[in-house]
């Protein structure tokens, strides 16, 4: 079962809190190449462990807003870059890019260091870089670059779904090594 619900129904007042949120950020992936995307949400579901996770949120000033019941969401504005096809998620931590292939796999970076690395020979190969948005934008674009050389080639996104899927992919094999997580 998925970490969060994902959903782009983004009310203009939460993007415009997005955009000051990440506005930094949001500029140097714009001159990087990277254009707007598209808002999204995910709202988590209720549970204790999630509280850790909202307290962690918080801390990291996400654009939280509070859903039905007992429910917490974050909103974030994705962009977009078409050499190599990736999409980029600016979020409290840091930034994750994730660029895929048509073969299904999934290759993501991070600018922030992280533990949730997916076992080897999985579908998803994640590497967190702890660098500049610039450097890991470089190394990610370099691996791209080895990978189409290998005979892969990359997938346009261009609805949300795809991203939700690509999301999703990585979520699920997370859960493998991280079953408190998932249900």
């Amino acid at each position: 079962m998925p970490f969060a619900t994902y959903t782009s129904d983004v009310p203009k007042s939460t993007q415009t809190r997005v955009r000051a949120r990440y506005a930094d950020d949001l500029k140097r992936l714009s001159s990087l190449g990277f254009s707007e995307f598209i808002f999204y949400s995910e709202v988590l579901k209720t549970r204790p462990s999630h509280f850790a996770i909202l307290a962690f949120m918080l801390l990291r000033r996400e654009v939280l807003f509070r859903h039905e019941g007992l429910r917490m969401g974050a909103s974030y504005l994705l962009m977009k870059h078409d050499a190599p096809d990736t999409v980029a998620l600016p979020m409290g931590m840091g930034v994750k890019f994730y660029t895929p292939f048509t073969d299904g796999s999934l290759l993501i970076a991070t600018t922030f260091p992280s533990e949730a690395i997916p076992r080897a020979g999985r579908s998803v190969e994640k590497h967190v870089d702890n660098a500049s948005i610039e450097q890991v934008w470089r190394d990610h674009q370099a691996r791209v670059n080895r990978a189409i050389a290998s005979g892969k080639a990359t997938r346009p996104t261009s609805r949300f779904e795809e991203f939700k899927a690509m999301s999703l992919q990585e979520e699920g094999v997370l859960a493998e090594r991280f079953p408190h997580l998932a249900d």
